[in-house]
This record gives C-alpha cells, sequence and structure tokens, in this order.
C-alpha cells in the first residue's frame, strides 16, 4: 500500500479549564482511496479527533505538544500557523458537519453559499461549477436549485448539498461526521453509496464518524473503536466484525438487534374490532390545506391526503417513512400546529380541530410532544429548573417554589434521572445529549398528559442511550396509560414499542396495520425498501 495521506500521531487532547484529558495517544492512518471509521458512543473522542485534522478545536481544548497530524508524509499540520493551516481546510481536506440545517446559513440561497466557496478555492467560471456540483451529489434540476433557501430542502437533499460543498475543491481527504443521523434508512443507504462513489471517483481518503455499526459493517475498510478518550480497538472490518475482542465492542454491537429479531421476541397483541369506541385519539379522513409551492424543493407541511387511525391508553402507532414523506405534518396536525384541511381531529370524542387558540392552549395539557433535537429544543440560556417550571406556569399548575420543585423532583426520578438542586440549576449545555433527551420527556411528562407525540426522538442519540429511551418509554407507556404515537426512521424502535404501524410517502399512507405484519411482510415497494435498507 502507498504512504498514507494522512498520519495521526500520538494525537492527546485536554480541556484546559478542568485541566481533564479528552483524548488519550491516538495513532491511525488513511490511504488515498480508502474508508476509515471512528465509532463509539457520545464522548468517545471521534469528533474531537475529527475536528483536530484541520485544526478546528475551540480554544477550550489544548493539544498535547507530542501530538502529530502528517500530511502527506511531509507536513506536520499542528505546528502551521492558522493562516497557514486554512490553505489546507476546503482545498486538501473537506468537512461533512452533522447538522446540515445548522451548518448551511438559514438566509443565503444554496447557490450563493457554494459559489462563495468556489471563489474562495479561486476556482474559474463558480456558477457553472456550482451547477456541476450539485448534479453530481444527485440533486434534480441544480439550476433551480442555485435561488432555493435552505429550509425548502428535506434532510437528505440538504446533506447532498453539504457533500457538493465539502467536495468543492476536490480535496484528497473528505472527513463525514455522522452524516446520516437524522435521516431514513432508504436516504441514509444513498448518502453513504453517493460518498463511496466520490471516494472511489477521485481516488480520495475518507475519514467516517458514525454510531451505528450496520452503516459502518457495510462501508468501511478499516474501524477504530473509541471510549471515553481510549483507543479499544481497531482493525480491518472484516476482522472486527467477525472477532470483537474488547467488551465495549461487544456491547456496541449486541446494543442495536435486527428489527426482524425483536419482532421475533414480542408477542402478539390481540387486537380490538372495535377500536374506534375505545379511541383517545381519533382521526377521521384528516387532510391538510397546504398547496405545494411551485418548486419540487420543498420541505414540510405540504398536501396530507386523507388519514385515518385511533389511538388508544397504552397503545402505540409507529409512522414510518422517507424523509419528506409527511411524518412530522401528520404530527404538527395532531398537535394543533397546522390547520385541518378537511376530516375531524376527534380527542375523547370531541373534535378539536376547529378549537380556538386558547383551547387549544389547554388542550396541549393531555397531549404533548418530544421533539427531534434535543439540543435545539431545550433554551440554552435557560436553567433546567427554569426549562421544567415553564409549563406549569404556562397551564396555570404552578404553586410555590418548593411544591414545583418537588414536583420536578418526581418526574425527574420517572424518567431515570438524578434529582437535586444542582441538576435543576445547571445549564442544558452541561448535559449529554441523552439526558437532554431525557429533560425534554420530563418536560412533556409534568402535565401528566394522556398522549405523547414523539418526533424522532432518538434519532441523535447513541445507540446504547436509544434502548434506554426505548425501554424508558415502554414502562411509561405500562405504568400511566400513555397514548404514543412514534415517528421514526429507526426500525428497531418502531419494532420495539409499536403495536400498529402507518407507513408514508408524499403525504399518503401507503400501507396501514398491525406492526408485524406489516414489517415482516411488507406489501408495498417503498416500504419493502425501508425494510431491506435497515437489514
Amino acid at each position: 500500500m502507498n504512504a498514507p495521506i494522512l498520519d495521526v500521531q500520538q494525537l492527546s487532547l485536554q480541556e484546559l479549564s478542568r485541566h481533564q484529558i479528552l483524548l488519550h495517544p491516538l495513532s491511525f492512518k488513511v490511504h488515498l482511496g480508502e474508508c476509515v471509521a471512528l465509532v463509539g458512543e457520545s464522548g468517545s473522542g471521534k469528533s474531537l479527533t475529527a475536528l483536530s485534522i484541520p485544526n478546528l478545536l475551540p480554544p477550550s481544548i489544548k493539544m498535547h505538544e507530542k501530538s502529530q497530524v502528517i500530511w502527506q508524509g511531509k507536513t506536520d499540520l499542528t505546528q502551521l500557523s492558522e493562516a497557514q493551516v486554512r490553505l489546507y481546510r476546503g482545498r486538501h481536506i473537506g468537512f461533512i458537519f452533522q447538522d446540515p440545517l445548522h451548518a448551511l446559513n438559514p438566509v443565503i440561497t444554496i447557490g450563493a453559499q457554494l459559489i462563495e466557496v468556489l471563489k474562495y478555492h479561486n476556482i474559474p467560471d463558480a456558477e457553472r461549477e456550482a451547477v456541476s456540483r450539485l448534479a453530481e451529489v444527485g440533486l434534480p434540476e441544480p439550476h433551480t436549485l442555485l435561488n432555493v433557501y435552505p429550509c425548502h430542502l428535506s434532510g437528505g437533499q440538504q446533506q447532498r448539498v453539504m457533500i457538493a460543498m465539502a467536495m468543492a475543491a476536490r480535496p484528497l481527504l473528505l472527513i463525514a461526521d455522522e452524516p446520516t443521523t437524522a435521516l431514513d434508512p432508504v436516504t441514509q443507504h444513498h448518502i453513504l453509496s453517493l460518498l463511496n462513489d466520490l471516494r472511489v471517483k477521485h481516488n480520495m481518503g475518507l475519514l467516517l464518524i458514525s454510531h451505528d455499526l450496520r452503516l459502518i459493517k457495510r462501508w468501511a475498510d478499516r474501524v477504530l473503536v473509541l471510549e471515553k478518550g481510549y483507543l479499544r480497538e481497531q482493525g480491518t472490518t472484516i476482522e472486527l466484525f467477525s472477532h470483537p475482542e474488547h467488551r465495549y465492542t461487544r456491547r456496541l454491537m449486541q446494543a442495536k438487534p435486527d428489527f426482524i429479531e425483536i419482532l421475533k421476541g414480542r408477542k402478539e397483541e390481540a387486537t380490538n374490532t372495535d377500536e374506534s369506541s375505545m379511541a383517545i385519539l381519533s382521526l377521521k379522513e384528516v387532510s391538510t390545506n397546504i398547496a405545494p409551492e411551485n418548486t419540487q424543493y420543498l420541505r414540510s407541511p405540504f398536501q396530507l391526503a386523507p388519514i385515518n387511525l385511533n389511538l388508544r391508553a397504552s397503545h402505540c402507532i409507529g409512522v414510518i417513512g422517507s424523509s419528506g414523506s409527511g411524518k412530522t405534518t401528520l404530527a404538527k396536525l395532531i398537535m394543533g400546529l397546522i390547520r385541518v384541511g378537511a376530516g375531524k381531529i376527534l380527542y375523547r370524542g370531541k373534535d378539536i380541530s376547529t378549537l380556538t387558540h386558547s383551547e387549544q392552549i389547554a388542550k396541549r395539557s393531555d397531549v404533548q410532544m418530544i421533539f427531534q433535537n434535543p439540543y435545539a429544543s431545550l433554551n440554552p440560556s435557560w436553567t433546567i429548573e427554569a426549562i421544567l417550571r415553564e409549563p406549569l406556569e404556562l397551564t396555570g399548575r404552578s404553586r410555590s417554589k418548593k411544591e414545583d420543585c418537588e414536583k420536578l423532583y418526581k418526574v425527574l426520578g420517572q424518567v431515570e434521572l438524578e434529582a437535586n438542586a444542582s441538576i435543576l440549576n445547571r445549564y442544558p449545555s452541561a448535559f449529554s445529549g441523552g439526558q437532554r433527551q431525557r429533560f425534554a420527556l420530563a418536560r412533556a411528562l409534568l402535565l401528566e398528559p394522556k398522549i405523547l407525540v414523539c418526533d424522532e426522538a432518538t434519532s441523535a442519540l447513541d445507540v446504547s442511550i436509544q434502548a434506554e429511551i426505548i425501554a424508558l418509554l415502554s414502562r411509561l407507556r405500562k405504568e400511566q396509560g400513555l397514548g404514543l404515537l412514534v415517528i421514526a426512521h429507526d426500525l428497531s424502535m418502531i419494532s420495539s414499542l409499536a403495536d400498529e404501524v402507518l407507513v408514508m410517502s408524499a403525504g399518503n399512507v401507503i400501507e396501514q396495520g398491525i406492526c408485524h405484519k406489516i414489517l415482516q411482510h411488507p406489501m408495498h415497494p417503498i416500504t419493502q425498501s425501508l425494510c431491506a435498507a435497515s437489514h
């Protein structure tokens, strides 16, 4: 094998404020045409390792003086000035960040952002090249896309734009940090297939970061397993998955069983012949009246065809489908965030689709929602206490501070979080993604809802944390009689929780029925592709 394009030697990182070692000495290499994967849970050091290569670390983190990042066998990037290392970013080393919606500027068109990158790297005829780059990543009608804003794109389309920007200057190394975290299985496959095709076409090195071992097993040549800043194991993908040596690697592999195995382990629930009579929430031929814009680049909300469903207490309905299929639009309809165009939404027999704003606020005490991103759904400038007390104050349920805190402690215990004054006085940034999602769940449970709508509530979490949240929702559902509407692209989560499944595509329900029947014997081609991509 030729000399490596990247040779990382004894990379070690320390947080200055707490004198804490974040990454213990780590060494690895990446060759041209090779895909090397970094895997591990949150806090393992994956992203810090990636950020160290182009020197994008925050000032609060210091690199040890013995650390080296050797580029093409001759240049140590750690010894360069900021102005010098900036010449390598983009031109030689491309970077795809985890959240494309936050990485893209929301007030600047896609074309302007991509053209800016091309001009920065002195690539001539930038507008023509921008169209070429967008076409290369599989986006249709790239001329039209130049004048579109990021908010008009689906998650998969946003990620393709990020790949086009990272590939703008034809780098020799592409670093992809969790590039498919919030995407459905089919879109995940398309994005990683695209990255692989670009790697082969341009003979570049690819450093892929992910907590999804299923994807890593399929696409990587070599794997490094990190845990709490330590390199636990490394080797070829075949060797590692055939004979994992470290217990942590084995635990990661066991944390997320195949959805078919989960279904086989579940008992088949008896179905009620008259579900509507027992339903606490019913949708009767409900559709939206939002007409699509005159462009194919449009994120939801959009037109939904008539939908019917009945949700009972202690019952769970799973909603699956590709990005842009209408899953979140359905959740917003139920929450009253989008006006119903036709049909009825009945809560305990009463049509809530025609309620006034004040009546909607009162209804939301019984119907709560957990959003996809725990980092964005909690106010970063508020303490945990302020975040949790807000729903009590808005609904007139707040009492004295002592009584409120007792209630907060109780609900924190329900979601298996430590309950004390120190926790309440801290800010969201002090907690992990899994802890933040538990706080979001605690906030929803404070009002003792009868229905909980979960919109991709575990997609941004590690596989072990996902399993904990799934187990928690399952327990609360049984103990409190919660009706759950779970939106997810993770069929393992759906298989663990759902009694019934709705499969959506382009605003239509294409399949609906008992969970194990739909997922084990899918009839529609789109359902079949979702199931196949999840194996």
